[in-house]
Order: C-alpha cells, then structure tokens, then sequence
C-alpha cells in the first residue's frame, strides 16, 4: 500500500474516532486542535466539491436540453423514428419495445402492452445518453439514405434543366427566324410599295 493511502486511511481513522477522543479526560488539547483542523479542512474540500458539482449540474442540464431539442429537430425534420437495443435498457426493467419517435418522445413498451411515453429531455441524463448512443448508427444509415436519394434528384433534375434549355434556344431561334424573315418580308413590300408610287 502507497504511503499517501496510509496516510489517507489514518486520517479517517482518527477522524472517525475524534468523538471518543474529546471524551478522553486525559485528551492532548494539540492533538484535539489538530484533528479539528483536519475534520474543518474536510469539510470546506467537501463544499468546494458540491459546489463545484452544482456547476456541473447545471452545465449538464443545459446540455442535455440543448441535445434534445437539436435531435428532436433532426429527427422532425427527416421523419425519423428509431427503434433502439432492449439491451441498452435492461437496468430498467424488461422491455418490449423501445423507440425514439419523430416528435422526440421516448416510448417504452413493456412484455404486458403498457406504453410509456415522454419527451426525451425529461428523462435522467443516463437514459438520453443511451438513447444518443443508439440512435446515432441509424442516423446515419438514414441521413446517407437519404443524401441517395437526393443525388439521384439533383442529377435527374440537372439533365432536365440541360433538355430544358436546349429546347427553350431552339425556340428562340426559330422564333428570331420568324421575327427576321418576317422584317424581310415587310421591307420588301416596302420598297415595292415606294417604287410602284413613284411609277
């Protein structure tokens, strides 16, 4: 054993026992202040833990809502519904069926047919991040699936705008050969007119 374990254990030993010890008549009153000391020092390490715990705390909240409000979202946007591992769960109880739905709603159908459902943010962190661990690998197939099938469109729809254009120049043209043989055929009429006057 390390000697800063000993000395750990120790302490505690001798904290645990300062009760018994200011009941000892015969009690060092040095050795009383120093364990004092070192129980007031253990309280102040411990207040500097919650409190840095409670930063943490809410730090996490707001992470976690913040997490759920962009899945959610992700999850409206493509439809998306998930069906995660019964596995993931099993520290709950038994479970039929666990899905994250569109809305962003955890439901949790047991082996009876009893359906729980809430939104994802309100249940403890432990289970959102279960849920996040397991929905990311179907994310992924979905969001790939998905940029398919809009490759697929953009592609069709690039050639469709190429025909378009082409078809929309022909046009023009044979409009602009229309508009040109007709200016033709009036200033020839024109110059007809002008010299069967002067006749």
């Amino acid at each position: 054993m390390s000697d800063k374990m000993e000395e750990m254990e120790s302490t505690e030993e001798e904290l645990f026992s300062y009760p018994f010890f200011l009941q000892d008549e015969e009690a060092n009153s040095e050795k009383v202040k120093e364990i004092e000391e070192k129980f007031f020092n253990l309280l102040k390490v411990i207040n500097e833990d919650t409190r840095q715990l409670s930063e943490f705390l809410v730090e996490e909240e707001n992470l976690v809502k913040e997490i759920c409000a962009c899945l959610k979202d992700i999850f409206y946007r493509l439809d998306l519904s998930v069906t995660l591992p019964t596995k993931h769960f099993s520290n709950l109880k038994e479970y039929k069926e666990i899905i994250l739905n569109s809305q962003g709603h955890l439901i949790f159908l047991d082996k009876e047919g009893a359906v729980e459902s809430k939104s994802l943010e309100s249940y403890p962190p432990e289970i959102i991040l279960t849920v996040v661990w397991g929905v990311i690998p179907k994310l992924r197939e979905t969001v790939n699936d998905y940029m398919r099938k809009v490759n697929f469109r953009l592609n069709f729809f690039e050639k469709i705008n190429e025909e378009f254009k082409s078809i929309q120049k022909s046009l023009e043209a044979s409009k602009e050969g229309a508009i040109k043989s007709s200016y033709d055929d009036f200033q020839q009429k024109s110059i007809r007119e002008v010299i069967l006057s002067k006749k």
